[in-house]
């Protein structure tokens, strides 16, 4: 990975966004993610060596290795060559859906106790599928609440337009 640019970014706390132009990679050193990996709650991926001299810099111990599923770059990229004109409308749609998230509930957990897993495997679904900005639509079955989240975000009409409520039985509703 040599003569190729680098960006590190440390969380504590909070959710990490990172954009980067095509020639540099970025990888996230998510600090509450490694404590509760320590704890035995769940594991962490390992950065990519090249990333040594950062961590270094940013008095970080985070755990790196050159193994090829450590992360390497973790950034949205969008082409040098694309105009803001070119932009798909549904951009963006994703990622203000996670902040509404964010914003809206104290953690992941939180949607989990009062809606279900279910339901937080949906908004991730649909989190996805707008970030791809095809149009394309989730699947909401019975045993998923997605809805109701999506009533209580500001912006939660325009999300819904992309959910399919479905019966037990597969029917749409």
């Amino acid at each position: 990975m040599s003569g190729v640019k680098h960006a590190l970014v440390v969380v504590r706390g909070g959710i990490a966004e990172v954009f980067a132009d095509r020639d540099v990679r970025a990888v996230v050193a998510d600090l509450d993610h490694l404590e509760r990996a320590r704890r035995g709650e769940g594991k962490v991926t390992p950065l990519h060596a090249s990333f040594k001299p950062l961590l270094a810099l940013a008095q970080v111990d985070y755990p790196t290795s050159d193994a090829p599923e450590s992360a390497t770059d973790e950034a949205w990229h969008l082409p040098n060559d694309r105009k803001p004109e070119d932009r798909n409308p549904a951009d963006g749609l994703g990622l203000r859906l996670f902040r509404e998230l964010d914003a809206r509930f104290e953690t992941m957990g939180t949607i989990v106790d009062r809606y279900g897993v279910m339901t937080l495997i949906d908004l991730w679904w649909l989190t996805y599928a707008l970030l791809e900005g095809k149009g394309e639509c989730i699947q909401e079955w019975s045993d998923s609440r997605v809805s109701e989240v999506l009533a209580e975000l500001p912006s939660g009409a325009e999300y819904a337009r992309f959910v399919l409520k479905l019966s037990e039985l597969g029917e749409l509703i």
